[in-house]
């Protein structure tokens, strides 16, 4: 009975480390919180920002808006697009429906 333990365990160890060894070539974000994918690609939507349930317009404006979706990106996720860049990932540059 133990052989078999100890033979379920070296497998499991052995199994845990082969799976080390592949790249990853997607990513899944789950969210609890109401984050979009379109923010993650876009950034800032205008159409949020401008939304009556918005009672700061021209502060979110300042802080989150740029005229191209690259840098309303870095302004909107500057730490999840930092850690990207410095593993040399680009999950952001290109987003569903889009050709890059």
């Amino acid at each position: 009975m133990k052989k078999l333990a100890l033979f379920i365990i070296a497998l499991g160890m052995f199994l845990q480390l082969k799976a080390q060894n592949t790249k990853t070539q997607n990513i899944i974000i789950v969210t609890l919180d109401g984050f979009r994918w379109q923010e993650l690609y876009r950034g800032a939507d205008s159409a949020l920002i401008n939304s009556k349930f918005n009672s700061d317009k021209e502060g979110i404006t300042k802080k989150f808006w740029a005229p191209t979706a690259q840098e309303r990106r870095k302004l909107l996720l500057p730490f999840f697009l930092e850690c990207n860049s410095r593993k040399r990932t680009a999950v952001w540059r290109q987003g569903p429906g889009e050709q890059g």
